[in-house]
């Protein structure tokens, strides 16, 4: 169960974005921004105050700052001054960087760049590709975004810019981190840790051992991590931070959680809280209760307490439109009504947390869809302008020709004649106008006839189309019906559940194909006291895989049938051999390497032996909660160029209470999880390993849940079938 707790609880990571420090207190804060605003009123270089102001305002008055930012900008511009320009790029590429608008961030940090690289300062590009970096870091593209560090850490160790020199390291070991690499991580957050002890950077040397021992963490060195957790309080409280040091105690309570010290934990997770409120901080203080609920839900098994945490973190989500905590909320209800088997209860709020990612979805999408539509209205206006203006235009030319004609009469008949040939000139003019007009119309209508034979041609292609694709649909649903038929058929050849209780006592089979038909099977028998049992992977899946499922179970019948003296080995040579001839195999290149891959064991339980053999899949035995693996032979029951003949035959020795466990590959292969990675063997055997002494069908539930947990949203790669057998 622990790590079903761990994907609730929230590990808090404080890394230190460029040029990140503790702002200066909210009073203080204040006070400058007031001063600066006095000062505005008769500076003459205004677009370095806007730049100052918005700056300040970026902690807590985001959309102060991007007004200032705007205005820096625009007064920037206007003097020409390049430097201040792309201070202002930065200052609102900061604002749009903090509301998760990543591609409008970038736009403004490389109009910053372009500027900086034609003013050939090197402090401020390598601030510009430090920025670049982080917003590549927000969008997971971490190969860029180590690319643009690395930009960014050159340049500062040219120009020994030691302060900035610090948050590179820092930044290049969150990459690492992210990736898993955590020796790389911590490397580089020690020399992070070293360039500010030399600087006196009392608040970066406290996320750094943070850092450090978020690392140590993950790798499960809890002694290291909290040693270096509690070093990172320690720091804040000696230079008075205690605003940011809730992190810092809820990592010490994660730690404690592993040590199972639920208490002490749950101690240090309410300090995290206590101190966040007192500071304001709310949304930190709802996943700090979120961790103290999770703690009285899965290990206490206080539900009414747990449910009340639950509620607070609710209601406080709703009051301050938090949606992605209230989604979070939502997803530990939903477990724990999971965990208690409340499964209505469980239904309800899993559609809530679904709603609510989609609502997070929805809203991007309409902020999209706002920026749209402001730059439509802009262009709209702008065009009304173009408008009115050659409209002016227009009538200046009218009062002027007006001016004219009242010019030429008074000057008498004289100007008659001229006005005469001007006119007869512009009749000409007006005539050729007219034959041009009527030559356009001609090509028009010559155009719209050809557009509506165009258009009969669609409407016919198109009821076409529509009479092709209900005759996909009739077809598509007659071959359904022909797979869902072949389905019938191939559970009625499984072995019979009743048989399989009966023969095995304790067990589970847990079968789940990955379409309608499956290319995975199980097979029993009995032979004498001795009990045959197998777990099949057949190339293909739906027909295919069907059809090579029906011919392994005929074939298996068929061998031991024939002769119940067989070892484990001999069942498997015998096999290969009538799948070879069934399917003309012959090995030449270009051959279909159609066959099986499996585990097959003969159970004695009066005399406590096992007989094991295995194409490919392998047999792992649990005893005294140590898994014991036996490896399979390399070679599948099919034709194989580098097969080496006979498979070997395994004779184990059993004891009271060995769990035997037989499976595909399917389960292990799985792509789910938070990093959307294959389950993994190493995974799966801790998996086994942690449930190994529950009850056979506890087993089988369990394994089921988790694996839908772990695989999410995404689609099932291939059959899934695991045997567990208690001895």
């Amino acid at each position: 169960m622990s790590k079903f707790l761990i994907s609730v609880l929230i590990l808090f990571f404080i890394i230190s974005h460029p040029y990140f420090t503790y702002s200066q207190s909210e009073k203080n804060t204040l006070e400058l921004i007031d001063s600066l605003e006095v000062l505005l009123k008769k500076a003459t270089n205004k677009a370095k105050l806007y730049y100052e102001l918005s700056e300040l305002y970026a902690s807590n008055f985001p959309e102060k700052s991007l007004e200032y930012g705007k205005k820096a900008l625009k007064t920037a511009i206007e003097k020409n001054n390049k430097k201040q320009q792309a201070n202002a790029y930065c200052s609102i590429g900061y604002y749009y960087y903090d509301v998760a608008s990543y591609d409008e961030a970038m736009i403004q940090y490389q109009k910053a760049l372009k500027i900086d690289l034609e003013l050939k300062n090197d402090t401020s590009i390598a601030t510009d590709y430090n920025l670049i970096g982080t917003v590549y870091e927000a969008k997971s593209e971490y190969d860029k975004a180590l690319e643009y560090y690395h930009k960014s850490l050159k340049i500062n160790k040219k120009i020994d810019n030691k302060p900035v020199l610090a948050h590179n390291y820092s930044n290049i070991a969150m990459i690492y981190y992210n990736w898993g690499k955590y020796e790389d991580a911590i490397e580089h957050n020690l020399i992070a840790i070293k360039i500010d002890s030399t600087l006196n950077k009392l608040n970066s040397l406290a996320i750094g051992y943070n850092n450090i021992g978020l690392c140590y963490f993950s790798t499960n060195e809890h002694d290291k991590a909290i040693e270096y957790f509690k070093a990172a309080l320690e720091i804040s409280k000696k230079i008075g931070d205690e605003k940011h040091i809730g992190p810092f105690l809820n990592n010490i309570g994660l730690v404690y959680y592993r040590w199972k010290k639920y208490e002490k934990a749950v101690e240090y997770f309410q300090k995290a809280i206590d101190v966040s409120e007192k500071y304001g901080n709310v949304r930190d203080a709802v996943i700090f209760s979120l961790n103290i609920g999770s703690v009285y839900s899965y290990k206490w098994k206080n539900y009414e307490k747990a449910f009340d945490y639950f509620e607070k973190c609710e209601q406080v989500c709703i009051e301050n439109n938090y949606t992605r905590n209230l989604s979070t909320v939502y997803l530990s209800y939903y477990k724990t009504y999971l965990f208690q088997k409340n499964y209505k209860k469980s239904l309800e709020y899993h559609e809530l947390y679904t709603a609510t990612k989609d609502s997070i979805f929805n809203q991007d999408s309409r902020e999209t869809l706002e920026k749209f539509r402001a730059k439509y209205e802009t262009e709209k206006k702008e065009q009304q302008i173009v408008l009115l203006e050659k409209d002016k235009e227009l009538k200046d030319v009218t009062i002027k020709k007006r001016n004219t004609v009242i010019y030429a009469i008074s000057f008498g008949f004289v100007l008659i004649l001229i006005l005469g040939i001007i006119i007869l000139r512009a009749y000409k003019q007006k005539h050729k106008a007219y034959e041009l007009i009527n030559e356009q119309k001609n090509q028009i209508l010559e155009k719209n006839e050809e557009l509506n034979q165009q258009n009969e041609e669609i409407v016919t292609q198109r009821d076409e189309i529509l009479i092709q694709k209900n005759l996909l649909e009739e077809k598509n649903t007659q071959i359904t019906s022909s797979i869902k038929y072949a389905k019938r058929i191939q559970n009625a050849i499984l072995p019979p559940e009743e048989w399989v209780t009966k023969s095995l006592s304790e067990h589970f089979i847990l079968f789940i194909p990955k379409d309608i038909v499956s290319g995975d099977f199980y097979w029993a028998t009995t032979i004498k006291n001795k009990i045959v049992i197998a777990a099949v992977d057949c190339t293909g899946h739906v027909v295919p895989g069907g059809f090579m499922s029906m011919l392994g179970i005929a074939f298996l019948n068929e061998i031991v049938n024939k002769d119940n003296t067989l070892n484990a080995n001999e069942i498997l040579n015998k096999l290969r051999t009538y799948t070879i001839n069934s399917l003309h195999q012959t090995g030449k290149e270009g051959e279909a390497p159609d066959g099986m891959d499996m585990s097959l064991c003969i159970v004695n339980k009066k005399e406590m032996a096992l007989q094991y053999s295995g194409a490919n899949n392998p047999l792992w035995i649990i005893r005294d909660n140590e898994l014991i693996e036996t490896k399979a032979d390399k070679m599948p029951i099919g034709i194989f160029r580098e097969s080496k003949g006979s498979f070997t035959n395994h004779n184990i020795d059993l004891k009271v209470n060995d769990v035997i466990y037989l499976f595909s590959d399917g389960y292990v292969d799985q792509f789910g999880g938070e990093k959307d990675r294959k389950l993994g063997k190493s995974n799966f055997q801790k998996l086994l390993t942690d449930i190994n002494d529950q009850a056979m069908k506890n087993q089988k539930k369990f394994l089921n849940n988790y694996f839908k947990s772990w695989r999410g949203s995404n689609k099932q790669i291939d059959d899934v079938l695991v045997i567990g057998v208690r001895i």
